[in-house]
């Protein structure tokens, strides 16, 4: 009779284990949707210039509010940190800028601009540009 309690513990973990395994292998859909639309906003913004404040502003905002709506997978989790905290500087940055600008902070923009540009955002982004391309189809 002990047997069968046992058993039962062991058929329990197996499903368990299936369950998490089918879960972790899925496509994260909601990543991949949120991702790209993040990516949507960030290259229409990069493509309105910065001639006119009224337009680029609302695209900042965007950005910004894409941002706080991105899950990432724990597989890439690091990679979007690292990717977001800079875009997420950077609108803040052109978002002051432009709300001011006669006291523009150069060094901001500058940092903001730097930190875009960096090696390891670059790596960010080509890791996330990775896991996009084999997980979002």
């Amino acid at each position: 009779m002990r047997a069968a309690p046992a058993r039962r513990a062991v058929v329990a973990v197996a499903a368990i284990t299936l369950t998490l395994t089918a879960c972790s292998t899925e496509a994260p859909t909601g990543f991949c949707d949120q991702f790209a639309s993040l990516e949507s906003l960030n290259q229409e913004l990069s493509a309105a210039g910065t001639d006119d404040p009224d337009d680029v502003t609302p695209r900042l905002e965007a950005v910004a509010a894409a941002l706080d709506e991105v899950e990432a997978p724990a597989d890439v989790a690091d990679s979007f940190t690292v990717y977001a905290t800079a875009l997420r500087n950077y609108t803040d940055a052109a978002g002051d800028a432009l709300a001011d600008l006669e006291h523009v902070d150069q060094e901001a923009i500058a940092a903001a601009t730097a930190a875009m540009t960096s090696e390891e955002t670059a790596g960010a982004r080509a890791e996330l540009a990775g896991y996009t391309a084999q997980h979002c189809g």
